[in-house]
């Protein structure tokens, strides 16, 4: 196939080299503006799919061209006249097929690189944004307490000291008592339509200042009010207010289990802090108590009056 006559005609150098070389260009230059384009605020996802078609374009002509080539049409005895084929050698074969072979595992190496780091730009890209979509990862429970019996069930580890099982959907997680003594739900633990957990709630810091928000997983972070906020991956969250205070740290294991550490404020000043990593202690199919939450954040005109602190608290670095 590869020696055929109409084949090196349609895909020799000379008819090719535009097209290998444009594709080339086009698909750097676009794997190097999607950070660019992100940062002013422009949609990526057509520059993204435009870097892979390039490369991809580029993959297939640049092989095809090779194989197509003078120098793989020279080397292949199959290829020689008869006399000089009678007294073609066994390496001779082995060496056509190795250069033929082996170039065109390079390029096509070269244009995997180029479509792996477009991949790793886009995704980390996504998870530089200010808003986004927290997904379940495909990780077991962090600790053989709460272990999920079922499909039904959920698991969620708040600190190193408080764990719990639910299976009946929404669970308040988190309250803040009002000076009225009514209560106002800060964090909310539901159940998508595909049987995953989701979390909505929103967040302040100590001044009252927004600092995010989240709607069945679906997060948005304020720049004014947040220092920095981190990501490792889809299935995890941490946001920093300008006091430097981790205020929410998330991590979704898996669709039945997460852990939730952070600072918590009511409207009255008063902080739950909620720390460590999960330990061993659970509490069965909790579901909170007339609506206040599993935790309570209370009120007081001296928020000082009321410390709440849950867990052991560990150094605060960036894992």
């Amino acid at each position: 196939m590869f020696g055929n006559r109409d084949f090196r005609t349609t895909f020799r150098w000379q008819k090719t080299n535009w097209t290998i070389g444009i594709s080339w260009g086009v698909g750097v230059a676009m794997l190097f503006g999607i950070p660019t384009a992100e940062s002013v605020h422009l949609p990526i996802r057509l520059i993204v799919w435009g870097s892979y078609l390039s490369f991809s374009v580029a993959l297939v002509f640049s092989t095809l061209a090779w194989l197509a080539s003078k120098s793989v049409y020279d080397s292949d005895p199959r290829y020689w006249t008869n006399p000089r084929r009678k007294r073609a050698t066994k390496k001779n074969y082995l060496w056509a097929g190795f250069k033929k072979w082996g170039v065109a595992a390079v390029i096509a190496g070269f244009a995997g690189f180029f479509l792996w780091e477009t991949h790793q730009i886009d995704y980390m890209v996504a998870l530089q944004r200010l808003n986004g979509l927290l997904i379940p990862a495909n990780e077991p429970s962090p600790t053989d307490a709460c272990q999920v019996a079922g499909s039904e069930h959920v698991a969620i580890y708040m600190g190193n000291a408080i764990a719990f099982s639910a299976e009946d959907f929404p669970v308040t997680l988190i309250s803040a008592e009002h000076e009225d003594q009514s209560v106002e739900p800060v964090l909310i633990l539901g159940r998508n339509s595909d049987g995953s957990i989701s979390l909505s709630g929103t967040l302040f810091d100590k001044d009252g200042k927004l600092i995010a928000t989240m709607q069945n997983n679906r997060f948005e972070v304020n720049q004014n009010t947040s220092w920095k906020f981190v990501r490792h991956s889809f299935s995890d969250l941490r946001v920093i207010d300008n006091y430097g205070v981790t205020v929410l740290k998330i991590k979704f294991y898996n669709k039945n289990a997460l852990s939730l550490t952070g600072y918590f404020r009511g409207r009255g000043g008063s902080t739950l802090e909620v720390y460590g990593k999960p330990g061993r202690f659970c509490m069965a199919n909790a579901k909170g108590w007339n609506g206040a939450g599993i935790l309570k954040i209370g009120w007081s005109k001296n928020p000082k009056n009321l410390p709440a602190i849950f867990g052991t608290p560990e150094p605060d670095v960036d894992e």
